[in-house]
């Protein structure tokens, strides 16, 4: 453990905090706010107002200076302006001071050095922790310990004391999300908005909240992600240590500097690509504000990562109806009931089937015993992993009699969640939310989370090597192409040579008989092309299927007036994939597999997986594109070997290792061609980005 490491955690519990910059309370300024903060929820820390135009600040002492104060606080609170930041923090390392939070940030278009550059050059040479610049705080809610400015935490006399921590790129937005998991019954242990994360950054936060035994879920708030490897090993830490990590990223709209020339940037942005490095590490991303709420609610509780099959029970067929629906379009499986839970039920519905979804009808307001034993029923059923009820509106006696009913089944083992056709919220249903149960009024939101909870784990992959004269090459031929550039077709193909690709190598000629001989050499039929033309198929600049020497001399003197003429033997017919290899600044490599040739682009029909993977995982993704089927062949086209194309995809992971000093680099083949015996690249693109 490192010095700052240590000293993040008084971040967190400090026992002294020194506010440089005070305001009176009174004063109503922003600078005030952190005393008011500390005084309002009565923190159980010794307070050190720094101001030189007070001798008292609300009662307590004030000192000129951290110089002057008589002890070293654990926790400096910056609340200057942005111009003396730095001499704050210089003399807070005189003090020995461990850890400071910097509130304020430099005016826009501030010129080099601005405040970041200079707050990262003071931590380039001290172990303090620092939080921000540009930061409304941390509040350690379990404790009472106010050093953050969101309103959830300065507007009200009770902190919503839970097992949740939150982590934000947004400051403003903490409350507006604590609002939305206090309102689902879920209370915080904390809330950390990371700032311009000069110093410290998310992945930081989370090795810190791995370590905090109150924790139990992680919920982050991102919109970009600057130290991949920092975000990706403190994920890795909370996940080991037993905390789910739910993520919800924005940003998702950016195309992220698709090359010029790529198909591969059209199909993944950069969010795709995230996405799929957050799979291979078991993080779980909400799509919505709605799901943040309904997955920290599941993963807190029962609702954890094992079988996804549901039963719905409601005392409505219509609600049970809609949340079968709803669950069938989240791919949350609604299995018909066993025989034997059948017949059980039989005997106790008098005017419904026994069928999932479950109908109570009207028959439960007069049979006291009904809700208890069907939810008993359908909760014992072997093929039932989840129990989901429908709440309605109706008469408080009867709902509080079937909510009691519900508990009764949960306190039994099964795992019970409760969808409110009212949109009552977890915060209005003390029955429900006191016996711990997952309060969810978004039936959509309620089974894509359940789907996403209940996802297998990721299995760990099998080390692939490479070969590293093969990697050195790759690097070599990476940095000789100019930023925003494209690789030259003879390097391009060197790359697919050193991973062991198969390819049909293109060859450049001069001249009519040029290109007579060298498709004599290849043997008949061949195709001619213009290089380094990246839709050269939609400007007719190919000609395919040659298979004589005049066939050969008429194409090449249609063509070479567009450029550079091209030979490549004729690939046997197969299928046609695309397979592609990029790197993002946020993501690493990743590999993308799918639907290709002429239609790539209209189709869409990509799969993503990262690094690490080994053939299987390959195997995985080549099944999950809606085209799969038709690898299995279909109307005599053929069986596809996709066991080479898994062979592909492992080769194109290695080959992004090398991948290095550019935005949104990418090498794509597209086709890749793929018989019933091995697969062949036609066509390869490697662009840099800028």
């Amino acid at each position: 453990m490192t010095g700052r490491d240590a000293n993040m955690r008084l971040l967190l519990r400090p026992s002294s905090v020194a506010i440089v910059g005070c305001s009176p309370v009174a004063s109503g300024k922003l600078s005030s706010w952190p005393l008011r903060g500390l005084l309002r929820h009565r923190s159980p820390v010794d307070i050190y107002p720094v101001n030189p135009r007070y001798e008292e600040i609300d009662g307590l002492r004030a000192y000129p200076s951290l110089r002057e104060l008589p002890v070293t606080p654990d926790l400096a609170l910056v609340v200057v302006p942005a111009g003396a930041v730095m001499d704050v923090l210089e003399t807070a390392e005189e003090r020995g001071v461990p850890a400071a939070v910097v509130y304020g940030a430099g005016p826009a278009g501030e010129p080099p050095p601005t405040l970041d550059d200079r707050v990262r050059a003071f931590a380039g040479r001290s172990s303090m922790a620092v939080c921000g610049p540009n930061t409304n705080g941390i509040v350690n809610v379990t404790d009472g310990i106010v050093c953050g400015l969101a309103p959830y935490a300065q507007l009200s006399d009770r902190l919503p004391a839970g097992d949740i921590a939150l982590v934000s790129q947004s400051g403003a937005l903490i409350s507006s999300l604590v609002l939305r998991l206090t309102a689902a019954g879920l209370g915080l242990t904390c809330s950390i908005a990371v700032g311009n994360a000069v110093v410290l950054g998310v992945g930081d936060y989370l090795r810190l909240l791995a370590a905090d035994e109150r924790t139990k879920v992680i919920v982050v708030y991102a919109e970009g992600v600057a130290d991949r490897d920092g975000f990706l090993a403190g994920a890795d830490a909370a996940i080991a240590a037993g905390k789910p990590v739910i993520v919800f990223k924005a940003g998702r709209s950016a195309e992220g500097g698709a090359a010029a020339a790529g198909h591969t940037g059209v199909l993944a942005g950069p969010y795709d690509a995230f996405a799929a490095v957050c799979e291979r590490h078991g993080i779980v991303l909400a799509d919505s504000v709605e799901e943040i709420a309904a997955l920290a609610a599941l993963l807190r509780g029962r609702s954890r990562r094992g079988g996804g099959r549901v039963g719905i029970v409601s005392g409505s067929g219509g609600v049970g109806v809609i949340l079968a629906d709803e669950a069938r379009r989240a791919g949350v499986e609604v299995p018909p009931l066993a025989d034997a839970t059948a017949g059980r039920l039989s005997g106790l519905l008098a005017r419904s089937t026994p069928r999932n979804p479950l109908d109570l009808t009207d028959q439960v307001v007069g049979d006291v015993e009904l809700t208890r034993r069907v939810l008993a029923a359908v909760a014992d059923d072997p093929g039932v992993d989840h129990l989901v009820f429908g709440v309605l509106h109706g008469p408080q006696a009867i709902q509080d009699r079937m909510k009691r009913d519900l508990e009764a089944v949960a306190a039994s083992g099964a795992d019970v969640i409760a969808y409110t056709a009212t949109g009552t919220t977890a915060d209005r249903e003390p029955i429900l939310a006191g016996a711990g149960i997952p309060v969810i009024d978004n039936a959509p939101a309620l089974f894509s989370s359940l789907a996403k909870v209940t996802a297998p784990e990721p299995r760990p992959a099998r080390p692939v090597p490479h070969d590293p004269a093969a990697a050195e090459e790759a690097r070599a031929l990476w940095s000789a192409v100019p930023p925003g550039g494209r690789m030259p077709g003879d390097a391009a193909w060197r790359l697919l040579e050193l991973y062991g690709i198969p390819a049909a190598r293109e060859h450049p000629v001069t001249d009519a008989a040029h290109a007579r001989e060298v498709a004599g050499r290849l043997g008949y039929p061949v195709a001619l092309k213009v290089g380094e033309v990246a839709h050269r198929t939609d400007e007719g600049l190919v000609r395919l299927g040659l298979d004589g020497p005049e066939a050969v001399e008429r194409a090449h003197d249609e063509l070479a007036p567009a450029g550079t003429v091209v030979v490549q033997k004729m690939a046997a017919a197969g299928h046609e994939l695309i397979a592609a290899v990029r790197h993002e600044p946020e993501s690493g490599p990743y590999v993308l597999v799918g639907t290709g040739g002429v239609y790539t682009e209209v189709l869409r029909d990509t799969v993503l997986i990262a690094p690490p993977f080994d053939r299987d995982h390959a195997l995985e993704a080549i099944g999950r594109m809606r085209g799969a089927a038709l690898l299995n062949g279909v109307r005599n086209t053929g069986k596809a070997d996709v066991g080479a194309v898994a062979d592909v995809l492992v080769s194109l992971a290695g080959l992004g290792a090398a991948m290095t000093g550019a935005r949104a680099s990418s090498l794509e083949i597209n086709p890749l061609i793929v018989g019933g015996r091995g697969a062949i690249a036609v066509d390869v693109l490697a662009t840099k980005g800028r």
